[in-house]
């Protein structure tokens, strides 16, 4: 078969077996682009002559002599080397010139390859185990076959104990997650605040987190060799960077493309960002809340009708915090083509008896933009029923698009820690504020003196590096 293929040019494949179909011989037409519908977009292959006339879109006319060879076909299967069991997904690649890799089905076959013969090392691949290569003899127009059987790489066991910062006690039913690039893997906390899960070899984020608490716990690890065991220290409090599900919910309004969470899927059209491609830069971790974070080009998956609602949990703000003080981070993106837009998203906060709106967005900005500090205690009476409210609604989804993301969620005390953190009061003076090079800090806690640090962050709650400790009793300057 002849066939012009758009932007990998003209391709000659050996159908002689038409359930095992190899590509012999290629020529690419053009090199300008990588996908849509460019290049080749004819092929003649009909002349006495036996030379092909490829037309192609952008660079015209192009006369080519094949070379045609019968396939080097080969094919097998891969099996997992303990259980027998077939290894659905696996690459198989013979390591030469020529385009051959493929992927094993469901039953773990496969079949490949290429126009070139001789002696071959042939490679099999997959996620969660040792590669295995083999030495094949590939024939012109023959049939080689070629089984593969491989060791699975080692688990190792994660364990450890989540407690409350200066109280010391367990915590029960914290969220854990270990992530890496090809594995996720998820428990909770006993009643004794233990846990323990085994998670395959390789480089993880370690997440630890609980609603009521301020922003999870986080460790990098290397497990290539051996388990460990991590210990985490949890602070009451509120804040979410959504590395973890912590029970935020979310309605059905919308027609099409609904709040998730989950790492960015970027998408990007006519020189501009509709969804973002990674979550906040100033968090831990790589989730965030966007909407419809499916599809695959500007404009697929938006959102569509609504109002799209995410509420949180319930926040018992009045109990913990002196003066709660709300900041959060979100992305609105609304193409618009010279018109006025009219979609929006709503940031609500809600205290049981009545809500009220934080801020309402409709500027396009095409980055995450920081919100806050917000005095929840101005907006509305501060209860322990409190719960944060994003809506974001597309008005006239038959014309135009909408994309929305929240992300790096904090409630923060105004005053220092939060009572409920601590269990302690603490008073603390700053000045100037704000302020350049040089800070005078003065403060009062109940606090023992092995408990007290003071760090510093800027208003977007990154770390700037400085801290203070020392062995202060009640007083310090």
């Amino acid at each position: 078969m002849v066939i012009s293929y758009y932007t990998d040019g003209c391709i000659i494949v050996d159908a002689s077996d038409p359930a095992h179909l190899v590509q012999v011989g290629w020529y690419d037409t053009n090199q300008d682009y990588t996908g849509g519908y460019h290049g080749a977009w004819g092929a003649y292959p009909y002349f006495p002559s036996g030379l092909i006339v490829i037309s192609d879109i952008e660079n015209g006319l192009f006369v080519l002599q094949p070379d045609y060879k019968r396939a080097c076909r080969l094919t097998g299967g891969v099996v997992d080397a303990v259980t027998g069991s077939p290894v659905a997904q696996a690459k198989v690649e013979i390591l030469s010139a020529d385009p051959n890799a493929t992927t094993t089905a469901n039953d773990g076959s496969y079949k490949t390859g290429q126009p070139t013969a001789g002696t071959f090392t042939v490679r099999a691949s997959a996620i969660g185990y040792f590669d295995q290569e083999r030495q094949v003899e590939l024939i012109n127009g023959e049939l080689s076959i070629l089984n593969f059987s491989l060791e699975p790489t080692p688990s190792f066991k994660v364990e450890g104990t989540v407690r409350e910062a200066f109280s010391g006690q367990p915590i029960e039913g914290v969220r854990l997650a270990a992530e890496s690039e090809h594995f996720s893997y998820n428990t909770s906390t006993a009643a004794d605040g233990t846990f323990s899960f085994f998670v395959k070899q390789g480089e993880y984020n370690v997440y630890a987190g609980k609603w009521g608490y301020s922003q999870s716990a986080a460790f990098q690890l290397d497990l290539t060799e051996k388990g460990t065991t991590l210990d985490f220290t949890l602070y009451q409090g509120y804040s979410d960077n959504f590395n973890l599900n912590l029970g935020w919910t979310v309605n059905d309004a919308a027609t099409d493309g609904n709040w998730e969470r989950g790492i960015p899927k970027g998408t990007i059209s006519g020189g501009f960002v509709f969804n973002p491609f990674e979550d906040s830069p100033n968090d831990e971790g790589a989730y965030a809340w966007v909407s419809g974070n499916q599809g695959l080009i500007a404009n697929d998956d938006d959102l569509d009708g609504g109002p799209a609602i995410l509420t949180s949990p319930p926040m018992a703000l009045a109990s913990c915090y002196g003066k709660p003080m709300l900041y959060y981070e979100s992305w609105f993106f609304e193409p618009r083509e010279g018109f006025p837009g009219n979609d929006t998203l709503v940031i609500s906060i809600s205290n049981g008896e009545q809500e009220t709106v934080v801020e309402m967005l409709n500027e396009n900005v095409q980055d995450w933009r920081p919100s806050g500090p917000f005095d929840i205690a101005e907006l509305i009476p501060v209860t322990d029923n409190m719960r944060l409210i994003v809506s974001a609604s597309d008005y006239n989804p038959e014309y135009d698009f909408l994309e929305v993301g929240f992300d790096n969620f904090q409630i923060r005390d105004a005053n220092g820690w939060p009572a409920c953190s601590t269990g302690k009061e603490v008073e603390l003076e700053a000045w100037p504020n704000p302020f350049t090079d040089e800070l005078h800090l003065r403060f009062l806690t109940e606090l023992p003196a092995p408990q007290v640090k003071i760090r510093l962050l800027n208003t977007l709650g990154q770390d700037m590096g400085g801290s203070i400790e020392g062995d202060f009793t009640a007083f310090g300057e």
